[in-house]
Order: C-alpha cells, then structure tokens, then sequence
C-alpha cells in the first residue's frame, strides 16, 4: 500500500521542542536550489525503509534513540529533513504508546493541540503525525512536522521543517510522501 501523507502535520517525541540535532550544512549544499538537484531512491534494508531525497543523506548515530541511527538531509534556507530510526529489540510498541500519551495529555510539555494530531495507518502499521507553526529563536516563523510509526522492533520518527515558502513545502512534502517500509 502506498503511503500517503498529508502535508503539513507534525509528530512529536523526544524532538518535540525542533531541536536540529543533524549536523551543520555545508556550503555547497546551502548554495544548490532544490530544483538543481536530482531526487533519487534510497533505500536501506536494515532499517526497513526507502525515501525519495534531492541528495544522499547523512546516515549519523541518533543520540536520542537507542541503537538508533539519524538520516538527514539539509534544505536550502537552513531547513532540514531527518528520518531517526530507533532499534528496539523487544519492540517499540511500549515505546510508540508513551510517545503518543505524551502529546495528548495536556499536562505534559510535549503536548499537541487535539486538532494537529492525525491518526493514521502505513502498510497496516499505526502512526501519528503532525505539524505545528513555530518561530525560531530570531522570531522567523516556520512549520515543523513529525511522523511517529512503530513497525516490530523499528520505531521511525520522521521530522522536518520549513518555512511557509512554496517551494520548500511541496519540497518536504515530496520527501514525506516518498517513504515507505521496505523488507530485508
């Protein structure tokens, strides 16, 4: 079943607060537009997934996920795209439903207002997604998303942001759209 998502919405977890844990962008690739840039598939079986990027992304140990590793790609206008992929061995359903309970009770700092979160179903697996507005510590206003799905031992957060430029969101959404759960 193709996936399809859609953007904005934001998902929430240990990145609640849009905190870029991606390393810094390099220069090359902040002076390259999106459209310059071909997209290719990028598939990595021992994660269980496949994405569409306009370039290769940086595959880093995620420090906020066990044994997990961070797939960022860093966009024009310092935004960004990280997919962080979280190994659990005895499954990440426990994992998955604290995650949730946190952004629907409003007494916790991770909550999201009832009417961002959407509830969804990828290749017969739960998820949750969201998006939010934010404003950066300048005051700039951009979006940020977040995808939650737990698949077996394998908990993904997708997270993103950008402003509300068009050409950045149909960017993101592209990317969004694009992944999908791949078998080893």
């Amino acid at each position: 079943m193709k996936r399809r998502l859609r953007v904005p919405a934001i998902w929430v977890a240990l990145f609640f607060l849009g905190v870029n844990l991606a390393p810094a962008q390099t220069a090359s690739s902040k002076a390259r537009g999106i459209q310059e840039q071909s997209w290719k598939e990028y598939t990595y079986p021992n994660d269980g997934f496949a994405i569409t990027l306009p370039e290769a992304p940086n595959p880093h140990r995620d420090t906020q996920l066990p044994d997990g590793t961070a797939y960022t790609v860093h966009l024009p206008g310092e935004h960004y795209v990280t997919l962080h992929v979280g190994n659990y061995p005895e499954g990440c359903a426990a994992a998955f439903s604290e995650y949730v309970s946190s952004i629907r009770n409003p007494e916790s700092k991770f909550y999201v207002e009832p009417s961002l979160v959407r509830d969804v179903t990828i290749a017969g697996h739960a998820a949750v997604e969201f998006e939010k507005d934010r404003k950066d510590d300048k005051g700039v206003a951009f979006k940020h998303y977040q995808f939650l799905q737990c698949v077996g031992r394998k908990l993904y957060i997708f997270t993103a942001t950008w402003t509300t430029s068009p050409s950045t969101a149909a960017t993101e959404a592209r990317i969004v759209k694009s992944f999908r759960l791949v078998g080893k």
